[in-house]
């Protein structure tokens, strides 16, 4: 069974990637995928294209606002033979392999070969993109309340207001930053650098 579905897999990824010997098309497979096979919570579009924004930022790159969008569309544009939600129309549901034989196969070297998700390359990645855009977004009285007098569950309409000022991103890079720090291999002068930012 695994055979037959590693074909099947292979043929979907080869038909969407043709030039996968490409560096930066692997790297991007590699962030985007990664990204959204080992977030603690599943993420939508968005969310995804936020923290890929983040990370290209702190590699140095001078890019447009629509860089991390454009990234994630061009790797999973294709794939809505694997994965649910990435159609536009679906945007604010978290995208998800459609079977978890997809995410197997992924994760496994044997099996996906050049399409292979290194886990521990990934939540690095997910750790400096969190810090990344918690050190980016992050600001004093971020929902611009008018008093910190009284309790957030007094405050007329406090749930639209922090969906609207607090993207799904940040959401997400405030609640699991430290749930893959802890997932990393290896910690390193970077990612030091980057917490004393947030705490000092």
């Amino acid at each position: 069974v695994h055979s037959q579905l590693d074909s099947l897999y292979r043929t979907v990824l080869a038909a969407q990637f043709h030039d996968f010997s490409d560096e930066d098309i692997s790297a991007n497979f590699q962030t985007v995928m990664g990204i959204i096979l080992l977030s603690v919570e599943p993420q939508r579009k968005d969310s995804v294209a936020d923290l890929v924004q983040s990370l290209q930022e702190h590699k140095g790159n001078a890019l447009p606002p629509s860089s991390g969008k454009a990234t994630v569309n061009a790797v999973i544009g294709g794939l809505g033979s694997l994965l649910g939600h990435v159609a536009p129309h679906s945007a604010r549901l978290p995208i998800t392999p459609l079977h978890t034989s997809f995410r197997d196969f992924l994760l496994s070297d044997d099996r996906s070969k050049e399409f292979s998700i290194d886990p521990d390359l990934v939540q690095r990645e997910l750790t400096i993109a969190c810090l990344s855009h918690l050190r980016k977004r992050l600001k004093f009285n971020i929902c611009d309340l008018d008093t910190s007098y009284r309790r957030n569950v007094d405050m007329p309409g406090i749930d639209a207001t922090v969906a609207r000022c607090i993207t799904p991103s940040l959401h997400y890079a405030s609640r699991f930053w430290n749930d893959h720090l802890k997932n990393l291999g290896e910690f390193d002068d970077d990612i030091f650098v980057f917490i004393r930012s947030l705490f000092t």
